[in-house]
This record gives structure tokens, C-alpha cells and sequence, in this order.
């Protein structure tokens, strides 16, 4: 099971590589993500009980809030998390969360800067929009909002129905003054029911916000009204933990 996951994330990242000329290889300092003395494994696919267990020991909710390790120094316990599953998203955040709160991009006991985590989660598994969102909310809070638009609409082309994406995409938007492309990403966000008003709020204090238009039910062959579909939750198919918090 071990071997066939690898082969699949390993074609995975080869046709990304291929199907993107702007593909980069990984950097030599951030190490390499598909080998580790266990696993790695996909988050979003693991292995039997292989999630369950590293999250046990190593991704507790002591880690999580930032307070201590589990079986040794903090700083061990999250990354021995994100060795075996690169793209758990949820502890790439925490990973995001611990640089901020130390105001350090490479906190203490960590052996590569946060952003190479963020790297190897994305030549892992190239596919995972959970990913993209993750690190465009990290990119957004650490001031560099062009290239969090980057990260986020890529996320958004993968799946175009995560409130999320279209939130924190408006906010990059919004942080480099384009309320053009703020506005749509906004209206989207809130369509898909995103519950947060920071967005909102700061669109109408720069006056330009406005309500979407609503949208004419489409009509059948037989002329009879067609219902929308609703749309999917953000993170339907993510594993227990919910959405990321979005960058403000």
C-alpha cells in the first residue's frame, strides 16, 4: 500500500510538471518530500489508520493551540506530522500560525524555513487545493499579496467551489487597492456562503461594494425552471478539522 501510494503521488507530481512550464523544481534546502522513513502519505488519502495514529501522538490539540509537544519539543512533533503527510493542510497552518507568533520564518527546532514546508506540501501533491489555500492565506499575512493571488487562484481553478479560496482571494485583491477583481471575489464568497464580513465591510468602506446580481433560474427544453445545485461545502472531502481560518 506504502509503494502504490508513493507511485501515484510521484505521477501525480510528474504530470504537474509537465502539464506547467512554470513548474519549479524544489530546492535543495527544503529536502525532499517523497522520502521518509515512514510513509509519506497523501492527507487526503491515508493509509488504514496511519492518519489517526500520527495525529495522536503528534498533532494533538496541545500542538495545535502552540502550548507543547506531545513526545518531545514542539518543533519535532509538527514536523515529523508534515514529513509523513507533506500536504496535511492543517499543520502546514499551524506551521504558518508558529513563524507569525515567534515573528520568525524559521522557528526554533525546525529544520527548514516555513515556507519550504509549503513547497514540499506542493510538489507532494501538486493537485491539492487545500494546499494553494493554505499557503496563499500565509503569503497574505506575511504582506505579499501578488504572489498569494498566485497561490489562490490556482486553488480556486482546482476547485471552484471553496468559499475560502474566493474570501482570501478578494483580500489580496483588496490589499494591493484592486477592487475590480476584490468585488467579484467577494460576491462569489458570499454566494457560497462564506460567514465572515471583513471582506464586505472593508468593500463598502472603500465604496465599492455592491450585491451581486440575482441570478435567472435557467429554463428546460420544456420551458420549465431548472434548480441550481447547491453548492459543494469548502472542505467536504478534507478529513475532520474544518475549513483554514482565512488570513483577516
Amino acid at each position: 500500500m506504502q509503494m502504490g501510494n508513493r507511485i501515484r503521488s510521484v505521477a501525480l507530481a510528474g504530470w504537474a510538471l509537465l502539464a506547467s512550464g512554470s513548474a519549479l523544481a524544489l530546492g535543495s534546502e527544503c529536502g525532499d518530500p517523497f522520502h521518509n522513513a515512514t510513509g509519506p502519505f497523501d492527507y487526503r488519502y491515508p493509509e488504514g489508520k496511519m492518519l489517526g495514529m500520527v495525529e495522536h501522538r503528534h498533532y494533538t490539540e496541545d500542538i495545535r493551540q502552540l502550548r507543547r509537544g506531545t513526545t518531545g519539543a514542539l518543533a519535532g512533533d509538527l514536523a515529523y506530522t508534515l514529513r509523513v503527510f507533506p500536504n496535511h493542510y492543517r499543520a502546514l497552518q499551524t506551521m504558518s500560525e508558529w513563524s507569525f507568533k515567534t515573528k520568525s520564518k524559521k522557528p526554533e527546532g525546525q529544520p527548514y524555513v516555513v515556507e519550504c514546508w509549503f513547497e514540499r506540501g506542493l510538489h507532494y501533491a501538486p493537485d491539492d487545493p487545500m494546499v494553494k489555500l493554505v499557503y496563499g492565506i500565509h503569503l497574505i499575512k506575511a504582506g505579499r499579496p501578488q504572489d498569494a493571488v498566485k497561490q489562490l487562484e490556482a486553488a480556486i481553478a482546482e476547485d471552484p467551489n471553496n468559499a475560502s479560496s474566493y474570501y482570501n482571494l478578494g483580500l489580496a485583491y483588496a490589499d494591493q487597492k484592486n477592487y475590480e477583481k476584490a468585488l467579484p471575489n467577494a460576491q462569489r464568497a458570499y454566494e457560497l456562503g462564506f460567514p465572515l464580513p471583513g471582506l464586505r465591510q472593508r468593500l463598502v468602506k472603500a465604496g465599492v461594494w455592491r450585491e451581486p446580481e440575482p441570478k435567472v433560474p435557467e429554463q428546460g427544453a420544456s420551458g420549465e425552471n431548472k434548480e441550481t445545485p447547491e453548492a459543494r461545502p469548502p472542505v467536504e472531502d478534507a478529513p475532520a478539522g474544518g475549513a483554514p481560518a482565512p488570513a483577516q
